[in-house]
């Protein structure tokens, strides 16, 4: 896998090709419109997407380890999988994103927009998901120990066989 800065990832994109299995770690992609692109099973691991819109865009099996996706759009963004645990998310919206099965772990997602996202089978451990709007959330057999989610919009969020062990709400 080859490590691609930004010049080559825009080149890519205006050819209408697939970044998926590309090597863009440690780089900063923010602002970049990825509507749509398939970028399955890359190395994003502390990039930066910080204003990035990820619309639609296929980003299943990635590693996005300590990402900046902060004030991003990822609206109906496939998510599923993704290695997410300590990522700055803030501010971000994920309308109706698949995010099952995602890593969380101490994530900060406060703020963002969760509306109708399936999370189910997530590890949300320690995140900080306070001020963020879950309405209509799937959140079934997710690991939300330690979680916070104070001041969070809940409604109609489902809880069923979560691990809230010391979650605040």
């Amino acid at each position: 896998m080859q490590k691609l800065n930004r010049a080559e990832v825009e080149i890519l994109l205006a050819s209408g090709s697939s970044l998926a299995g590309s090597d863009l770690s440690e780089t900063n992609l923010s602002g970049i419109d990825f509507s749509a692109v398939d970028m399955s099973s890359c190395d994003m691991r502390y990039t930066d997407l910080t204003g990035a819109v990820l619309n639609s865009a296929n980003l299943s099996h990635s590693n996005m380890g300590a990402a900046d996706l902060s004030l991003a759009s990822l609206k109906r963004a496939n998510l599923k999988n993704v290695d997410l645990r300590w990522g700055i998310l803030k501010n971000s919206d994920f309308t109706d994103s698949d995010m099952q099965s995602i890593g969380l772990l101490e994530a900060n997602v406060s703020g963002s927009i969760l509306a109708r996202v399936n999370l189910s089978d997530g590890d949300l451990r320690r995140t900080n998901l306070s001020g963020a709007s879950l309405v209509g959330a799937n959140l079934s057999r997710s690991n939300l120990a330690m979680a916070d989610l104070t001041g969070a919009a809940i409604e109609g969020v489902s809880f069923d066989t979560c691990n809230t062990y010391g979650t605040k709400f």
